[in-house]
């Protein structure tokens, strides 16, 4: 098992193969003459502070706007609006289907459509 801070050094296995395939993503999609966009879903709202899902998010984020992907990373601002809105869920139940609800698909839609209209999306990570 990895350890926090595992993706921090750029010397893991796994982090060598992950960076390679974005490289490789962004420019097939270059070369398509595509706009890559990197879209980082939450998997859960609790919070990620110290966890390993938190550096691998931030060195993602960081490669991802080095390659000039638009990048939209969605777990703070899907933490933010459930903690203000706890009666409007963002995710529909596991029953359900899981998934956004349509206020999660929303969400994701208005921040894609500000990442596209060239908002710098990667200004908080300079």
């Amino acid at each position: 098992m990895q350890r926090r801070g595992a993706f921090r050094s750029g010397n893991s296995p796994d982090w060598k193969l992950l960076a390679a395939l974005f490289r490789q993503f962004f420019e097939t999609a270059r070369r398509l003459d595509h706009e890559p966009v990197l879209l980082i879903i939450p998997t859960r709202l609790e919070s990620f502070a110290g966890s390993i899902e938190q550096d691998l998010e931030t060195q993602v984020l960081k490669l991802g706007c080095a390659l000039g992907f638009v990048t939209v990373s969605l777990p703070a601002p899907f933490s933010q609006t459930q903690a203000e809105r706890p009666a409007t869920p963002l995710f529909r139940p596991r029953e359900d289907g899981g998934h956004f609800s349509v206020d999660g698909h929303r969400l994701t839609a208005q921040m894609l459509a500000a990442a596209l209209a060239g908002r710098d999306s990667c200004a908080e990570l300079h």
